[in-house]
């Protein structure tokens, strides 16, 4: 052996500085923790992969087709489709689809009992014309929905529209060509027509006294003890004469704000249009045409014939007649 001032020995002797160091190496038998056996078995391509067990993996019924995840393998992928494309991409983000006639195509669905919580939200940022979220119902039996809001709430809503930004709250566009109606920020409605289920125009009114005591088609005069209150007319020709509680009416107009529910003591008053009324032959029979005013029926009008009286009396015309009794007419509400 080669001395470099020590020296190593063949059999595990080492000498240096007159030092003698012997090494021994024992071998001691360790046994070691055994490991689980390896993760075996492998997919099939395109398709995504699950654990069968602890150590072995199949596939799912998800597979990827023509850039689609379907969710069955059993079945024509287009059936039941979610798909995905990157920004360069023609189609959309996410496509579901589906061919089933009773079943729902996408659910977005958020079950917290507090807070404000929200299925679905969208949004676009365009500078030109973006639209958050559209329904389009193609079907050409003429039945379609294209979105459908229900509401399970009393004090719910199933539509809100919020002009944040002052534009219009609501717009109705016919044909693709032309706007039918509008409402704007300030809650004032557009539209070339109003057709409505009723024919005359009313002002909503307190009455004196219970509501119950007062019905559709009674002939109400202005209450002169109270402030815009109305009472039923029970004097022949009176001048205070306001018109009639409608029945149907088209429009109800009124001096309270659009949230506020409607007072307990209002009644719709018929001052313009058609509107049926409480009629009686007191003053003789009622022909059509007929200058019709107050009677002392309460409630009722008559045919008025003292022309000295007429003027501020008169309630409207009549439509149809009465030869006898009491009933109930048409009257063209015209209040002179």
């Amino acid at each position: 052996m080669r001395k470099l001032g020590r020296e190593i020995g063949l059999h595990g002797f080492v000498k240096r500085a007159s030092i003698l160091v012997s090494m021994v190496f024992v071998l001691v038998p360790t046994t070691w923790p055994q490991s689980d056996p390896a993760v075996h078995g492998e997919g099939t391509r395109n398709h995504m992969a699950k654990f069968k067990d602890k150590n072995s993996i199949q596939d799912t019924a998800i597979f990827e087709s023509k850039g689609c995840m379907s969710e069955s393998a059993t079945v024509d992928p287009a059936l039941g489709t979610l798909c995905l494309h990157d920004v360069t991409g023609s189609g959309a983000t996410i496509h579901a689809l589906s061919a089933f006639p009773d079943r729902t195509t996408f659910i977005a669905e958020n079950d917290s009992p507090t807070g404000d919580p929200v299925g679905i939200v969208g949004f676009t940022a365009s500078a030109d014309r973006g639209i958050g979220l559209r329904g389009v119902a193609a079907n050409s039996s003429g039945k379609g929905i294209a979105i459908l809001g229900e509401e399970y709430s009393p004090g719910g809503a199933a539509g809100v529209f919020n002009a944040i930004g002052g534009g219009n709250i609501l717009v109705g566009i016919g044909f693709n060509a032309f706007t039918a109606f509008r409402v704007d920020a300030n809650g004032n409605a557009f539209a070339s027509t109003y057709n409505t289920g009723g024919a005359d125009f009313a002002e909503s009114m307190a009455v004196t006294g219970d509501r119950g005591r007062y019905a559709a088609g009674d002939l109400l005069v202005i209450d002169s003890t109270a402030s815009r209150h109305l009472a039923l007319a029970r004097q022949p020709y009176s001048t205070l004469v306001a018109g009639i509680y409608s029945t149907k009416p088209g429009i109800v107009g009124s001096t309270r704000k659009v949230d506020m529910a409607p007072p307990v003591d209002e009644v719709p008053l018929a001052v313009v249009g058609i509107v049926p009324c409480k009629v009686t032959a007191e003053n003789g029979p009622i022909q059509v045409g007929d200058l019709l005013v107050t009677s002392s029926t309460p409630g009722h009008a008559m045919r008025g014939t003292n022309r000295s009286k007429l003027v501020g009396a008169v309630v409207g015309k009549a439509l149809e007649p009465l030869q006898n009794g009491k009933g109930v007419i048409q009257v063209l509400v015209t209040l002179q």
